[in-house]
């Protein structure tokens, strides 16, 4: 069998080195992995300052104070989304590829 090795056939992929390019495949590139992580830890820490501030009460969710920082979490959140999404059509060529197929067959 191709997926395991046998003592007659040294050159036969291995299960295990067979499971290891199938989790590459799968897997994000490191950098769009990155971007994900960073991405929830910037907005996380974002709203964190919006929930936690002692200057924005409840009572003032629609103060000038508050519609900045909310204004600011929106506007860290939309680069965000620029970011990650430039990393993945640069570095997940497949990703690319599947979404033009799709945007191509819709339009047929």
């Amino acid at each position: 069998s191709l997926f395991f090795s046998s003592k007659e056939n040294n050159n036969a992929p291995s299960v295990l080195s067979t499971m290891g390019v199938l989790v590459r495949r799968a897997s994000p590139h490191p950098v769009v992995l990155l971007g994900f992580v960073s991405t929830f830890a910037l907005t996380r820490y974002s709203r964190g300052l919006i929930m936690e501030s002692d200057s924005i009460r409840l009572q003032d969710s629609l103060s000038k104070v508050w519609l900045i920082a909310a204004a600011q979490h929106v506007a860290i959140g939309i680069g965000c989304l620029l970011l990650v999404g430039v990393a993945v059509f640069k570095l997940e060529k497949d990703f690319g590829r599947s979404l033009k197929a799709m945007v191509r067959q819709k339009q047929e």
